[in-house]
């Protein structure tokens, strides 16, 4: 930051300087537009910069005039001006506005008979209509079929003015995707007409990296997550059944996961699927999941070099440890053809007791469903080769959460739909959104906290996390997801512990970042898809046994014939950017 007030102190005295040397009628404008123009200019490269700089500050420019020297000339030294707070004014429009809005409808909610029409009436958006005078037009699409009508959309040209998660399914990148006029860059935006989602973007520097381009584009309004809320959860009843002490180390996995199948007869007892980065034993071995459109990357030990997970050792000692314990049926036998956690096939079904989920797992009702009184399935610290190690490769915030609308660059009210949005990061916005409407799903209590109503914690039919969705903010909609929030709709000993169980030696330090601009994306995009393919086809032959983890180098040295190590590079190349964001800050 001392480096962009340097700048601007400097650019602010050459523009005083230029005022008295050009004649008449010159086009040089006056200092008061010179700021707002340099910060209009480093918006439109990817930066909001403020024009903050004090006036013990801006004699650090070179190439100032020293004050006597201004004072000969008969000007006084420029003064920085102050960094102006913008408000937003609600109601946004005089006249009624519908906004429309390709939204996807999570399969899960129809589980517990929700139908599409609940949109209507979440409060949510109630309010947001109420405060702003503007309405949403929702066009549903199933989950399922969501990527393929948002191609078909994209392709018709009739874009809706929001789109839902827009960016994670553009598959040139964030900046193609402002680049071919599909998606609205909402940087030069932010000061004026969402403040309070740019007070948030400011507060928090990993959730503004992490929705930033490589060429500074941000796209999206994102969900900010406070708390991580993942991790892997066992059946403690089974544990305390047997005598035993929940494992620790991949060691005490082993161990445990026989005892579940000898002693209990429990068919499956660790789980994974078939995208394999449902696993909780990646990062025991000091390595990345591997993603199902990517593959894994992270930083090395030096916190400078850019690495493939694949090449690491911990990378084959997993799939070793996959191997073994598939090949003693101490997992998911038919892991291949799952394709998510499915609890009523395998968890309900008492058929696993080790898997990695989330809190929604740890809600009421398992025991009547799984028919055991004494059902127990509980958070534990993250699981590591040695005891009490750090998780390098996981968080204890959530960061950017699942939940992400995008403006479209085709609109004809870009600054009423950023002036909508920006209505749930605002004060108001927060509340409703995390707690619905005061006196229906929540009341203060004595130490004026919100507390969830009976509404909530009492649903017919559904656990609390889910009736949240209907009387607060439907799941898919962006906003600030605060940790009170989470805990307020716990009900369970095994929910109100977790976040914290999961929160344990979690430091993150290892987790790559770094934006690549457009042409490093094509060219990463063009190698990458065939090495992807190919490594997940392999790790699945390593662990059933098809290919023998003596050929592990073999497999590195077929992935590097494909380009693997070009892949190195240009990741090298943006994370290199990325630490030089950091020093210039």
């Amino acid at each position: 930051m001392k480096h962009r007030k340097r700048i601007l102190a400097l650019m602010l005295a050459m523009a005083v300087m230029l005022s008295l040397l050009t004649a008449c009628g010159a086009s040089t404008p006056a200092v008061s537009s010179t700021v707002s123009d340099v910060a209009a200019s480093s918006a439109s490269a990817g930066e909001t910069v403020e024009a903050e700089a004090t006036e013990a500050e801006a004699p650090v420019a070179a190439d100032a005039p020293e004050a006597s020297d201004a004072e000969e000339m008969g000007e006084e030294p420029p003064e920085a001006e102050e960094e102006i707070e913008y408000t937003v004014t609600y109601p946004i429009t005089d006249e009624p506005l519908t906004l429309s809005i390709f939204w996807t409808f999570h399969n899960f909610l129809s589980m517990f008979n929700v139908t599409a029409d609940v949109i209507e009436e979440i409060p949510t958006f109630k309010m947001a209509e109420e405060v702003t005078g503007v309405s949403l037009d929702f066009r549903l699409v199933g989950e399922e079929n969501f990527a393929e009508n948002l191609q078909l959309l994209w392709a018709s040209g009739d874009y809706c003015d929001f789109i839902t998660n827009a960016e994670r399914e553009y598959a040139s990148g964030v900046d193609a995707s402002v680049e071919d006029g599909v998606l609205l860059d909402l940087v030069p935006y932010l000061r004026e007409h969402a403040p309070d989602y740019n007070r948030i973007l400011k507060e928090h520097p990993d959730f503004k990296t992490e929705l930033t381009s490589s060429e500074g584009y941000i796209v999206s309004f994102a969900e900010y997550c406070e708390y991580s809320d993942s991790g892997p959860v066992i059946r403690m009843d089974w544990v305390r059944q047997l005598g035993l002490e929940a494992p620790k180390t991949m060691d005490d996995v082993t161990a445990v996961a026989r005892a579940f199948r000898d002693d209990l007869g429990v068919r499956n007892p660790v789980m994974w699927n078939s995208d394999l980065d449902a696993f909780f034993g990646w990062n025991a071995f000091g390595v990345s999941a591997p993603g199902v459109s990517d593959l894994a990357w992270q930083i090395d030990e030096d916190g400078k070099t850019v690495v493939a997970s694949m090449t690491l050792d911990g990378y084959k000692d997993c799939l070793t440890w996959m191997h073994d314990a598939f090949a003693e049926g101490l997992c998911t036998d038919d892991f291949m053809s799952v394709m998510n956690i499915a609890y009523d096939q395998y968890v309900y079904s008492n058929q696993t007791g080790l898997i990695y989920s989330n809190s929604n797992s740890l809600a009421s009702g398992g025991a009547e469903r799984t028919g055991q009184p004494d059902y127990d399935l509980r958070a534990i610290p993250d699981l590591m080769q040695k005891a009490g190690s750090p998780n390098k490769l996981a968080k204890t915030s959530g960061g950017v959460g699942a939940s992400a609308l995008a403006v479209s660059a085709q609109t004809e009210y870009p600054v009423e739909c950023v002036e909508y949005m920006n209505w749930l990061y605002t004060e108001d916005g927060i509340l409703v959104s995390n707690y619905g409407i005061e006196g229906d799903a929540f009341e203060y209590d004595e130490n004026g906290k919100p507390q969830y109503t009976d509404i909530i914690m009492n649903a017919e039919g559904m656990p609390p996390f889910v009736a949240t969705f209907l009387h607060t903010s439907l799941v898919g909609t962006p906003y600030y997801n605060t940790t009170e929030r989470k805990i307020a709709s716990f009900s369970t000993e095994a929910e109100k512990e977790c976040i914290d169980v999961w929160a344990t030696g979690r430091t993150g330090e290892s987790i790559y970042q770094g934006k690549m601009n457009m042409t490093e994306s094509a060219e990463y995009n063009q190698i990458a898809g065939d090495i992807i393919t190919a490594s997940a086809e392999q790790a699945l032959r390593f662990i059933t046994g098809d290919r023998s983890l003596d050929e592990y180098d073999a497999f590195l040295a077929d992935m590097e014939a494909m380009g693997l190590g070009r892949l190195v590079e240009l990741k090298q190349e943006a994370y290199n950017r990325y630490l030089e964001s950091l020093e210039e800050a």
